[in-house]
């Protein structure tokens, strides 16, 4: 989840939105929106969006095979799984849960999901 990609922040309006370039190399730019918005039982809503032109998605599918963009929503489920271990009221070590099984196991059925939706 580290270093995997640069960026430029587009827009913010802190603490509701933050939208950013999402470069994972050369010719794949796509764009990130993050937006938070209160729920009405309290806590709050995290909304996220990658999209992705259909040319990097092209490039992706051609470079890689048909799995390439795949890793996009797998990497993202990920990456919220650690958020929401990082927010909860548990004591949580990121470097320890990235090695743990349910960590793999959330990888593994992510790329799964992923991939039959990407076969849809």
């Amino acid at each position: 989840m580290e270093r995997q990609a640069t960026g430029t922040i587009l827009h913010c309006d802190a603490p509701h939105l933050l939208k950013v370039t999402w470069e994972y190399g050369p010719d794949s730019v796509t764009e990130v929106e993050l937006r938070l918005t209160e729920h009405d039982g309290g806590g709050a809503v995290l909304e996220l969006r990658h999209t992705s032109p259909a040319e990097t998605v092209d490039e992706l599918v051609s470079r890689l095979g048909p799995i390439g963009p795949i890793g996009i929503g797998g990497g993202w489920d990920l990456a919220l799984a650690a958020l929401d271990g990082l927010l909860s009221d548990q004591d949580f070590d990121l470097a320890r849960w990235k090695n743990s099984p349910q960590a793999r196991e959330l990888n593994v059925r992510s790329h799964q999901a992923w991939g039959a939706e990407s076969q849809a």
